[in-house]
């Protein structure tokens, strides 16, 4: 079993709650079963041969939104979310995933995107083809998101940069990853590094924080090196190495603007620093922080993919991202995911925008 290698994870954890108030999807359901202690419990019982896995048990496994909350919380550094990943694998490899979960790999294989049941055109976006630079989108925005690929557009081209884009851009694998589908991720990943790699640009930019994750992390487990003359950048970084550089010109903005923190680029990629540097330099004494950010996040929801089977109910996960965001008086929020952004946009009287997109606004 794959959850044998996170035996010691799973024992640290099954009779300890001190993260269980930091759990979105146990506040979520209020289950035992959703807390990471519940969890643990559940991976002890099948690890020990007490029980095989039962619905209720897989659904509890499927209901982690894989934000590493408890494990940023945890003073002896368990990192449960692991062995959650692992117990996918195992579920997967016995053919007894949900559902749901085979549904989004249907489409994920057969569309592009794990948007199951919807017909969906990408973004149409002018490029060049021989550009150092190459934007790379993700499904989320190439799918469904096309305003967040615009807005990287407009910057790219504001800082003076030429920059190409992939025709027929594979999923990077990191969803399939997620939901235990490892062999199916892997043979996706290596098919974008490929496309990549025929293009040999020497920077590769990104807006998704699930795809910036996959392809500075996934791609070096599944071996796939992008070597030291191609760098990885998140549109954070790429904005504020070009004010940095005067290459890029900026309005001042004059409200008050917090910014939400990106789970996966944040704690799974200690990518922190980049956007705040940004937004302190576009709004001085404007830019407020939330109670909770950087690694002790109030998390997003960006791989909340199901809840039992059925849609996460996103409003639900931003609400107390609203009230913090409330709470230092910010006129706007900026997050760095269209996922936040969605779950954020029905809770919060501001406005909110994704960084990109908040970014364009400013271009003089």
């Amino acid at each position: 079993m794959e959850i044998e290698k996170t035996r010691q994870i799973i024992k640290s954890c099954r009779y300890c709650l001190m993260c269980k108030h930091v759990c979105p999807s146990g506040s979520y359901s209020y289950f035992e079963s959703d807390y990471p202690r519940g969890r643990a419990l559940i991976m002890d019982r099948v690890l020990e041969g007490k029980n095989d896995y039962t619905k209720d048990m897989i659904d509890a496994l499927y209901n982690c939104f894989l934000c590493d909350s408890c494990h940023a919380s945890c003073e002896g550094d368990w990192e449960l979310p692991q062995a959650v990943r692992q117990a996918r694998y195992d579920i997967v490899a016995r053919d007894l995933e949900p559902q749901r979960a085979k549904e989004i790999k249907e489409s994920l294989q057969n569309t592009g995107h794990p948007f199951v049941g919807e017909t969906l055109d990408p973004v149409r976006i002018s490029s060049q083809k021989e550009c150092d630079l190459l934007y790379v989108m993700g499904p989320y925005i190439r799918f469904k998101q096309h305003d967040i690929a615009k807005a990287a557009k407009s910057i790219i081209e504001a800082s003076g940069d030429c920059f190409s884009i992939l025709e027929d851009e594979p999923d990077c694998g990191a969803v399939l990853d997620m939901l235990g589908y490892r062999k199916e991720a892997e043979n996706k990943g290596r098919a974008l590094f490929n496309k990549i790699g025929h293009r040999k640009p020497k920077r590769i930019l990104v807006s998704d924080p699930l795809l910036y994750y996959c392809i500075s992390s996934l791609f070096k487990d599944w071996g796939l090196d992008t070597g030291k003359d191609m760098a990885i950048e998140h549109i954070s970084g790429y904005v504020l190495r070009n004010l940095k550089a005067g290459r890029l010109d900026l309005k001042k903005f004059d409200e008050r603007v917090t910014l939400v923190d990106s789970e996966y680029l944040c704690r799974f990629c200690d990518y922190c620093l980049e956007p705040r540097e940004v937004l302190k330099e576009v709004c001085g004494k404007n830019f407020v922080e939330m109670r909770h950010r950087k690694k002790q996040m109030i998390a997003t929801g960006e791989a909340a993919f199901f809840f039992n089977g059925g849609k996460v109910e996103g409003s639900l996960l931003g609400k107390r991202i609203a009230q913090e965001a409330e709470a230092v008086r910010a006129g706007t929020a900026v997050t760095l995911s269209g996922t936040a952004k969605e779950n954020l946009s029905s809770s919060f009287s501001g406005k909110v925008l994704e960084f990109g997109e908040f970014i364009r606004e400013l271009i003089q």
